[in-house]
């Protein structure tokens, strides 16, 4: 909720769909060179994808559930 560049890619979002349990697709209003860049990029805020749940944290709140979205566990040692 905080990131520039995916409040500026979501002005260009039409809708965001669930194809099946590990696919979604990204529908523009109109082509964009911001999908890749957005969704593809090292440095700060980097887009983490999450249970709806998590994302739904308040912004200005650390979240405490750090489920993720790959085969990735945290393990606490």
């Amino acid at each position: 909720a905080k990131d520039s560049m995916g409040q500026k890619l979501m002005g260009f979002v039409k809708d965001i769909q669930i194809v099946n349990a590990k696919t979604f697709k990204i529908v523009l209003n109109e082509p964009t060179g911001l999908v890749l860049g957005a969704l593809g990029k090292p440095s700060s805020n980097v887009p983490f994808m999450m249970p709806k749940r998590v994302a739904e944290t308040d912004p200005n709140a650390q979240i405490s559930d750090f489920t993720g979205s790959g085969p990735f566990v945290f393990k606490k040692d």
